[in-house]
């Protein structure tokens, strides 16, 4: 299934949980980078690194790093406008970003796992299923 039909999907997924279309695009108004990265997490391995790869081929990457001291577990690199989680490690359930004061828990939902943000945290860390952090 290619990037605009699963696009189209989630659309109209989330367009339930409103009472009218036009309600629902003055929310994804606000939330269009949430809803874009909610669509993209969806994406098999492979598409999300070439989406993401196609929008990051101008910036520079700054640093890598293991997820909690181990290549098993993946890895975050860092570049000079956004920051990478790629996950390898089925235990991680979920990265949690907190930045401009708000904490967001990202599910990860498949293994390997890809996630990619603008917004450059503050914090972050990953979780078990049973909510204990990864070190």
């Amino acid at each position: 299934m290619d990037f605009k039909t699963q696009l189209q999907e989630a659309f109209e997924e989330g367009k339930k949980k409103y009472p009218d279309t036009k309600t629902f695009v003055k929310s994804l108004a606000k939330n269009a980078q949430e809803f874009k990265n909610m669509v993209v997490r969806k994406l098999p391995l492979n598409e999300k690194k070439r989406y993401y790869y196609e929008h990051v081929g101008n910036m520079k990457l700054l640093k890598t790093w293991k997820i909690a001291v181990a290549k098993k577990n993946g890895f975050i690199r860092f570049y000079d406008r956004a920051v990478e989680f790629e996950v390898h490690n089925e235990r991680i359930k979920t990265i949690w970003v907190k930045g401009q004061g708000k904490t967001k828990n990202i599910l990860v939902e498949i293994c390997p796992f890809l996630y990619m943000t603008e917004l450059i945290p503050q914090e972050y860390g990953f979780l078990d299923e049973s909510g204990n952090e990864i070190t």
